[in-house]
């Protein structure tokens, strides 16, 4: 496993450091370059909210009153590609949109995760 460097930033710097902010694909909730987990109660909408985000990242039409900037993403599931394809029927996601569908077998350890996002 790769350890994770240790570099404490004085919080009154982070401003100097970063001036512009984030580099938003939908405005406050989704940055580029970084990992997003989706989180909720079983049946809460996440997947609904995701397709309907997915579209919007197409081609950076606004997405729930947010502005949204064009862009890919991968999306990491335990669903079956099936689901993902039934789900695709309905709202169409574009190729911008990949899906890895249960990319392991068993529970994974700290490790393999590690592997997978970097």
């Amino acid at each position: 496993m790769t350890a994770v460097p240790f570099d404490p930033v004085p919080m009154d710097a982070l401003a100097d450091r970063h001036p512009t902010g984030p580099d938003w694909l939908w405005s406050g909730y989704l940055a580029r370059g970084n990992l997003t987990l989706l989180t909720s109660v079983w049946k809460g909408g996440k997947t609904t909210l995701l397709a309907g985000l997915l579209r919007a990242l197409a081609d950076g039409r606004p997405f729930l009153d947010r502005p949204t900037a064009a862009g890919s993403a991968v999306v990491l599931s335990e669903e079956a590609p099936a689901v993902w394809a039934a789900r695709a029927r309905a709202i169409p996601l574009g190729p911008h949109a990949q899906l890895v569908s249960r990319p392991f077998v068993g529970r994974p350890s700290a490790a393999q995760w590690d592997d997978l996002v970097t």
